[in-house]
Order: structure tokens, then C-alpha cells, then sequence
């Protein structure tokens, strides 16, 4: 049985910024605004609920703008597409 390469783990870090938004910033270096792009589509999109949303991509600075009901479950999804969120309490 063949196996599919493992996909690279990414750091990132989430910050709320109040009523539901939230930023996330990629702390691991991407190649370029492709794969940012990609990881925010196939990635990023598949995480979020019903009603959630990205209103701001920002590849220079390597960052989403997120609107996000439930904090909880969004944290969750982040580890089945291979996203480690660093810990707030470690800054």
C-alpha cells in the first residue's frame, strides 16, 4: 500500500480582537503568495462553520482576518489540516 507524504506542520499564532474576530498570523515561512493562497483555500476554508468568515488576507504580513462564532471548535479543526497553533500563555 502506498502512503501520501505527511503535509508539513505550520505555526501560526490566533489573537482575538473582540466581538468574534480574530487574527491569524503564520509564524512558519511560506514560500510564496501561492501558497499562502492555497493554505487559506484548502485549509483554512475547510475549518471554518457555517456563518464564519475570512474578511481580510494579508500576505505581507502573513495573516487572516477571521470571523469566528465558535473559538473552541475552529482551534480543533486547525490540527486536522496540520496547522499548531503556538501557546498564548509561551508569549
Amino acid at each position: 500500500m502506498l502512503n501520501l507524504p505527511p503535509k508539513r506542520w505550520k505555526k501560526a499564532r490566533l489573537e482575538p480582537q473582540g466581538q468574534g474576530a480574530y487574527v491569524l498570523t503564520f509564524l512558519t515561512p511560506l514560500r510564496d503568495r501561492a501558497e499562502f493562497k492555497a493554505i487559506l483555500r484548502e485549509d483554512i476554508e475547510m475549518c471554518l462553520d457555517e456563518g464564519d468568515r475570512v474578511t481580510r488576507a494579508n500576505w505581507e504580513e502573513r495573516s487572516l482576518t477571521l470571523e469566528i462564532a465558535d473559538y473552541k471548535a475552529f482551534r480543533r479543526r486547525l490540527v486536522y489540516v496540520n496547522i499548531l497553533l503556538e501557546d498564548p500563555a509561551a508569549t
